[in-house]
């Protein structure tokens, strides 16, 4: 059974701000404290992962074009920005993916999962390689490379990674070359579906334009949406994939900053 999200509660920065704002509004967090040295969101940011126990926003960004990638926290009891533990080399040193949905969180093991690549120039990334933070040692481990080489040319920001409770395991999508391969702790990776062997379901394909996913405990599946063709499908939790009706509006026109998805419970 998936874990119930906790209601905020007062007290706290979100908490206040939330119990202060109108229906369909937004609210602007004000009055942040702390600083982390190369952390840039305006230029580059990935998705972001939320700790519950903790309360801290864990969010990546870097400048653009080849600035080191930087972890940081937002803590919601202080409103302070703070480091967050390095990554270890090599990938400290580098662009991690350029990817704009390489980052889940497994609230139970409360383990940060990050999508990372060497030697990234933004869009050819050829290896892709899955690190953890283990939140409450606040440590790293690299839980090595995909089980098959991304296609030659395949631009890195199509990729989306997605934790799935009813398989206890964390879902890579991979526009361009169809791929959906999985991660297990304690089993390791296992490919659900690749282009040579696609998923039933895939119609039309995922497309090599910004792929995202969220997981959603309605339906007990990951909702899959390319921002560019506005395609939507659904993974059960069987692995089997299904084709929705297309997004009502567009996200995407070719340039420019796409847009996000995420679910509310």
């Amino acid at each position: 059974t998936p874990t119930p999200m906790p209601t905020p509660t007062s007290g706290t920065v979100l908490g206040n701000l939330a119990a202060n704002m109108s229906p369909g509004t937004w609210a602007k967090i004000s009055g942040t404290t702390g600083s982390v040295a190369g952390y840039n969101y305006t230029d580059w940011n990935d998705s972001a992962a939320w700790d519950f126990t903790s309360g801290r926003l864990i969010t990546t960004g870097s400048g653009e074009g080849g600035y080191p990638s930087i972890l940081a926290y937002w803590t919601d009891s202080t409103n302070a920005l703070s480091s967050a533990p390095a990554m270890p080399a090599p990938y400290f040193q580098t662009m991690w993916s350029h990817v704009y949905d390489g980052v889940t969180f497994d609230p139970v093991r409360r383990y940060y999962y990050q999508l990372v690549a060497v030697n990234n120039t933004c869009c050819a990334t050829l290896t892709q390689t899955l690190m953890r933070l283990d939140m409450a040692t606040q440590t790293w481990t690299n839980l090595g490379t995909a089980p098959t080489p991304l296609n030659q040319g395949v631009a890195s920001e199509i990729n989306s990674l997605t934790y799935f409770p009813e398989r206890d395991s964390i879902v890579l999508f991979r526009g361009g070359d169809q791929a959906v391969i999985e991660y297990k702790e304690g089993t390791g990776w296992n490919v659900i579906c690749l282009y040579a062997n696609p998923c039933t379901g895939w119609t039309p394909n995922l497309g090599n334009i910004y792929v995202e996913s969220e997981y959603s405990p309605k339906c007990a599946c990951i909702v899959i949406v390319n921002i560019g063709t506005r395609a939507v499908w659904h993974l059960s939790k069987t692995g089997v994939v299904t084709a929705k009706n297309l997004l009502p509006l567009t996200m995407y026109t070719g340039t420019g900053h796409n847009g996000h998805i995420i679910r509310e419970p």
